[in-house]
């Protein structure tokens, strides 16, 4: 009888998926990262810190919650056919818990270097002249 299972089950197929995946995601969460905030967009470089510890974390924390459930957790013992949305349930909320913490990381880059974030950041001596305060050379 011929095996019939999803190429993605052999480790071959995961050696060309899981790369993939890795950058897929890596690229949704910088683009989430720099565009997501009710702000003008941050460049890139402050971003990047909070995408890459993001994707590491919840790949590891994927293969470790599917081990978990493969190996010692039953929940369908305990919830019968619900199991399945029990297990959903938790990998989405480790998922975004992730996701949040990358962004938490990037605040805290940009809260503790105190440069500006955006790429069209306005110096305060630059706001101060526009909004018609004299400035600090000679003016007074």
């Amino acid at each position: 009888m011929r095996d019939t299972r999803n190429n993605l089950n052999s480790s071959s197929g995961w050696r060309v998926a899981g790369p993939l995946l890795a950058l897929l995601v890596l690229g949704l969460l910088a683009l989430l990262y720099r565009y997501g905030p009710c702000r003008p967009a941050a460049k890139w470089q402050w971003v990047s810190a909070g995408s890459v510890f993001a994707t590491l974390v919840w790949l590891l924390a994927s293969a470790a919650f599917s081990f978990y459930v493969a190996n010692f957790g039953r929940y369908d013992a305990t919830y019968g056919s619900l199991g399945a949305v029990i297990v959903l349930l938790f990998w989405l909320y480790l998922s975004f818990f992730i996701v949040l913490l990358g962004a938490e990381i990037n605040a805290e880059r940009k809260f503790r270097t105190g440069q500006p974030t955006r790429s069209d950041a306005v110096k305060p001596r630059q706001m101060a002249e526009s909004a018609g305060a004299p400035s600090s050379q000679g003016e007074a």
